[in-house]
């Protein structure tokens, strides 16, 4: 995604370990609110009419959620070294409770 930083439109690309602030449901203002995304969905019919969905995984006190939200309406502001572990975790939950949305492993050969 193209965002301006000091002065210069730069290119952020939407992958694994972007970190990203979220924008509000109704009115698509950008909010405060930061997460990470932590990896993207399979194509399917729903992503190829609407555009890429992206899991983005959001810590609070509590724990880490992760949520689908499409590449398009996330703003990219950098990028982290590693997913946090609490977010991996909370992916691999988010896979078991809906596995009709999980990604797709490849398996290993050998």
């Amino acid at each position: 995604m193209r965002v301006r930083k000091h002065g210069q439109i730069v290119d952020i690309p939407v992958k694994a370990g972007t970190v990203v602030r979220l924008r509000e449901q109704s009115s698509g203002k950008v909010t405060d609110q930061k997460g990470i995304v932590v990896g993207l969905a399979p194509a399917s019919d729903f992503s190829r009419a609407y555009g890429r969905q992206a899991y983005v995984c959001t810590v609070f006190r509590e724990g880490a959620f992760v949520s689908t939200t499409g590449a398009g309406d996330l703003y990219p502001v950098g990028k982290a070294k590693r997913v946090p572990a609490v977010c991996k975790r909370a992916l691999a939950d988010f896979e078991e409770r809906y596995p009709a949305l999980a990604r797709r492993r490849k398996h290993k050969r050998g």
